[in-house]
């Protein structure tokens, strides 16, 4: 009756779930036991001789709690009887509680029966109402149909009306003073009290306040428009340091002597004029960045793009002077991201507005230039920048705007473009002009490949981080592997020409398309001095994201876990064993190879954990989409951690933590950031959610963090370790108790280790999120710097639900369990 009167959905099994964790009575609308149903009936009739019925006996208790016997008499309902009709004399109000322990030991409270209705039924004429009880489908039918009908067996559906909405005559109502006949059920005498359900007492309200505030979920408020910090254009250029350019990084990768372009006062002016013609969308906009602190920050950005695994721009061939003013403000926006100085990155910020408008208005003056490939670049880097910036408004903008990038390019034949035209192909004959033609239209189309394979990478993984469907399939690029990164980036033409002949005579063969190497890793070896092998790894690793997410929507749509036939659940455990298998193979391929990046690696560890666990019901659990989606969750994930998919995912979990220790120092961002951040939820949501027997087997280890040497842990799981005999129990279920290895002093970046380690174990969920955040910022080098916005967001988010109190994942140990 209380979750009737809130408009709130009940379950069916009582105590409800709701009671339980607001603490009151639990009260059900019901009607009384067949037996006492009998012993309450009286005389049917009214005025006519009838056969008595034998008064009840009752222990009463009064409104002053004294306790007394008391003889009543009433006709709460008809007694059935062999008859073939009876007739309803009079109605009873209830007011006084009647308290009686039923068979089970329970308080049951009846309404004290008092003045009959008399009146009613004299003003409708239903004394001599015949009624066939056949009819009556069970005793209490009048009463649901009279009174309150059960919220949950009504169709789901809260009704809120009271008697005030009816429009009844006063005077046939004068005499109703009645509350519906209810039962209480009194859990602090019952001697059974029943099992609590799991965690049914905790309070998602508070985890959907820590999302909220995260990067994830962002509600549109009146303050927020285009430009709205547009004042953040202007720069305080005197608090900036002199220096902007992360010469930590060292010499750029296979681009020695590479010299990176610069603006003029002149193009500065245009890029100011383009922000300036804004106006329309803001009154105002305040200061241009100065041409010196403007050139800091586009170098900063080529330093940080040399770096990356998928370059994707050629910086020999760049000329800015030719470029349009909205790629050298993309340029300005991407640099920003890279550099810890707020004033900077806000700045970036309020530049995503700009260039998102202003390259929309290019592609509109002249559609031509959605086949371009600095517009596109502009594009993407909007893309890129606005996703991961870790402010809400940004991202769910490039979350939006990704759409019509993906739709130019498929459009335009570049994600299906034929095979190289030997037209490009240098010879020993080529020189001057005709040599530097051939060179800038191979340089162009080797640059759309490369934009197009990191659009499909950004597609993939905003897909992962966001958990909806991609929109690009692998099968959809149908050209050959991208060209090795040194015969890419080099500086001239001549140089080019030589680089190419000498690959050329070691292999008389065509490159394959990146989709005939899918299944056959070996031709990456066969080619490996003509292709760029990392990037073909990157994104051949990708390409298991299509199949992975389809293999889980296939599951949600079956409902496997739940009521699923034997057909589908065969299927689909087939196609989880086969993509375990492949994805394994892959990993251990890659492990083969010389130069192993440690980013590949994680992003393996993520997809085998995502095969095993949905990142979105973990999510879900903590409280992401509310109470009722954190309930169903919790379901699910219940029966899910006592299974080996859980082990499994816990496994591959920590391998994601280990990995990402490896990463290179300022790596460990982006969708990085992500991929710790989900490897954590997992952990955490096991380490709560565990069987009773690890959490007894690991308790001790929740007080005590005391230093173990390295060489006495061959009995411990450990989950962020190579794999060993132990971890292997572990996913068997034959072992328990996985620990996590947390570094004492020093940093874990770069593969450095310590003799002495602290060991953290997943009973004590809380720390596991912590050790994220230690991962996050021992990733960064200097501590006197902001992590990047994303970093801080998410690691704040997991900061928030590590402080939420421990009595949400309680539960009351069951009869068998004391």
């Amino acid at each position: 009756m209380a979750c009737a009167a809130a408009k709130a959905r009940c379950e069916d099994r009582k105590p409800c779930r709701r009671c339980r964790s607001k603490k009151i009575h639990c009260e059900t609308p019901t009607q009384l036991p067949y037996s006492q149903e009998q012993s309450r009936c009286g005389d049917a009739s009214r005025g006519t001789s009838k056969e008595s019925v034998p008064l009840a006996s009752r222990s009463m208790i009064d409104p002053h709690g004294v306790s007394t016997s008391q003889t009543t008499e009433g006709n709460s309902l008809i007694e059935p009887s062999n008859a073939t009709g009876v007739v309803l004399s009079s109605i009873h109000a209830y007011t006084t509680p009647v308290i009686e322990y039923d068979a089970a030991g329970h308080r049951v409270t009846y309404p004290q029966p008092v003045e009959p209705l008399s009146p009613l039924a004299d003003a409708y004429d239903i004394s001599h109402l015949q009624l066939d009880t056949s009819q009556l489908g069970s005793d209490s039918i009048m009463d649901d149909m009279l009174f309150f009908p059960n919220p949950v067996e009504f169709n789901n559906q809260n009704l809120d009306f009271g008697f005030q909405d009816f429009d009844f005559h006063d005077e046939h109502l004068k005499t109703i003073t009645a509350v519906p006949k209810h039962i209480t059920i009194d859990e602090n005498v019952n001697p059974e009290k029943e099992k609590e359900m799991p965690a049914g007492g905790r309070d998602a309200s508070r985890g959907y306040a820590a999302f909220t505030r995260s990067p994830w979920l962002w509600t549109p408020a009146p303050k927020d428009r285009i430009l709205g910090n547009r004042d953040n254009l202007a720069l305080d250029e005197e608090s900036i340091p002199s220096t902007l350019t992360p010469r930590s990084f060292g010499v750029v990768p296979n681009g020695q002597g590479l010299r990176f372009p610069s603006l003029d006062a002149g193009l500065r002016d245009k890029m100011f004029y383009v922000v300036a013609t804004m106006n329309k969308y803001a009154s105002g906009i305040p200061k241009f960045p100065s041409l010196d602190v403007v050139n800091h920050i586009i170098e900063a950005f080529f330093v940080r793009h040399s770096h990356q695994v998928d370059t994707w721009m050629h910086v020999p061939t760049l000329s800015l002077t030719d470029a349009h003013p909205e790629f050298l403000l993309a340029l300005v926006m991407g640099g920003s991201t890279v550099i810890s100085v707020p004033g900077i990155w806000k700045m970036g910020l309020v530049l995503q507005d700009v260039i998102r408008v202003t390259v929309g208005e290019l592609f509109e003056r002249e559609n031509s230039n959605t086949r371009k490939l600095q517009p596109l670049q502009a594009w993407m880097l909007s893309l890129d920048t606005g996703l991961w910036s870790g402010f809400q408004r940004q991202m769910e903008i490039a979350e939006s705007f990704g759409q019509p990038m993906i739709t130019m390019m498929r459009r335009g034949g570049i994600l299906g473009a034929p095979p190289d035209a030997p037209t490009l192909i240098p010879t020993e004959s080529d020189t001057g002009p005709i040599l530097e033609a051939k060179w800038r239209k191979w340089v162009q189309r080797e640059s759309f490949k490369r934009l197009s394979l990191h659009l499909f990478l950004h597609d993939t993984r905003a897909s992962i981080a966001l958990q909806k469907t991609p929109l690009i399939s692998f099968t959809e690029i149908s050209f050959s592997v991208p060209a090795s990164r040194h015969l890419f980036l080099e500086g001239s033409a001549a140089e080019w020409k030589s680089r190419y002949l000498d690959q050329l005579t070691r292999s008389k063969r065509a490159l394959p398309r990146l989709i005939d190497v899918m299944h056959d890793l070996d031709v990456l070896d066969d080619f490996r001095d003509e292709i760029d092998v990392n990037l073909c790894y990157t994104s051949l690793l990708h390409a298991f994201w299509g199949q992975i997410w389809a293999f889980r929507e296939s599951s949600r749509f079956h409902g496997v876990g739940e009521q699923g036939d034997s057909v589908h659940r065969l299927w689909l455990l087939t196609q989880q064993r086969e993509l375990y298998r492949e994805i394994q193979n892959f990993k251990d391929v890659h492990l083969a190879i010389r130069n192993q990046q440690p980013e590949i690696i994680m992003t393996t560890e993520l997809l085998l954990m995502i095969l095993h666990v949905s990142p979105e019901e973990l999510q879900r659990f903590a409280g992401k989409a509310g109470e009722e989606a954190a309930s169903q969750a919790l379901d699910a994930l219940e029966q899910w951690s006592a299974t080996e998919h859980a082990r499994r995912a816990v496994w591959h979990a920590g391998q994601v933590f280990r990995w990402a220790s490896l990463m290179r120092p300022a790596e460990l961002r982006d969708f990085h950031t992500v991929a710790v951040y989900f490897a954590s939820l997992t952990m955490w949501v096991y380490g709560h959610l565990s069987s009773a027997t690890l959490r007894d087997t690991s308790e001790r280890s929740k007080t005590v963090r005391q230093s173990y040497d390295m060489n006495n842990t061959s009995s411990l799981p450990i989950l962020d370790g190579p794999e060993s005999r132990e971890t292997r129990a572990f996913i068997s279920g034959s072992l328990g108790a996985p620990v996590l290895t947390s570094l004492s002093s020093g940093s874990i970046c770069g593969g450095t280790e310590d003799s002495s380690a602290t060991f953290i174990t997943l009973s004590d969920p809380n720390m596991v999120l912590k050790m994220a955040r230690d991962l996050y910022r021992k990733n960064f080098p200097i501590l006197e710097e902001p992590l990047p916005p994303l970093v801080e967001n998410i690691g704040n988010l997991m900061r928030d639900l590590s402080s939420l109190p421990e009595s949400r994942f309680s539960r009351c140990a069951s009869p068998a369990e004391r």
